[in-house]
């Protein structure tokens, strides 16, 4: 997916109502590409859950079966001499895995053929996951993530649960306790103060 956007001043606007200081264009940049993550995760959800499973999102933006990774999203900026030319979105979906394969990745995974005991169409899949996407993507552009928030929440797997930080130095334990209008996760450190954090590594518990 391809993600057209809108005028990067706009964003800027409307990042100060939530933010409260002028960024420069590269962190609006970084806010633009968590938000299309995020809600990108949140139509992997709706998408896989119109087959029967239960998906969870672990922060950022993995997409869990049974708390084993069915889905992962990448991203990348695409910054030329004449400017910003967009963002890219690209996702791998377990769709038609065998018990082979899965024992071949070093994580706890899954497929959604082995999940249902069916094999999955894939073409259907992706024009299933298209029209998902671009159904609320004006309203993602318009409102930003906070329009989505709710429903982020909603499939998180690890609101109100211990934390372990795994990017900042040293190593931060917590309870994740919101994800804010911004995007940002706020954490409830040792220490009783709450951090905001916006792409960190996070792993539930110690």
């Amino acid at each position: 997916i391809a993600a057209k956007l809108m005028d990067i001043e706009f964003f800027r606007a409307f990042l100060i109502c939530f933010i409260g200081n002028m960024l420069p264009i590269p962190f609006i940049l970084i806010f633009i590409r968590s938000y299309l993550k995020k809600y990108l995760s949140i139509v992997l959800c709706e998408t896989l859950e119109a087959y029967g499973v239960e998906p969870n999102i672990k922060w950022p933006n993995d997409v869990l079966v049974n708390n084993q990774k069915i889905a992962g999203i990448l991203s990348e900026m695409s910054i030329s001499a004449k400017g910003f030319n967009g963002i890219i979105l690209g996702i791998g979906v377990n769709l038609n895995l065998s018990k082979s394969d899965l024992n071949d990745i070093n994580i706890p995974a899954t497929s959604l053929n082995l999940e249902i005991n069916k094999v999955i169409n894939k073409e259907l899949f992706i024009n299933s996951l298209c029209d998902n996407f671009y159904a609320g993507y004006d309203l993602l552009l318009k409102n930003g993530f906070s329009h989505f928030r709710a429903k982020y929440i909603h499939y998180c797997n690890f609101i109100g649960k211990e934390v372990t930080i795994k990017n900042p130095d040293p190593i931060m334990l917590g309870i994740a306790l919101n994800v804010c209008d911004c995007g940002k996760l706020e954490v409830l450190k040792a220490d009783g103060e709450i951090e905001k954090m916006l792409e960190v590594g996070l792993k539930v518990g110690e």
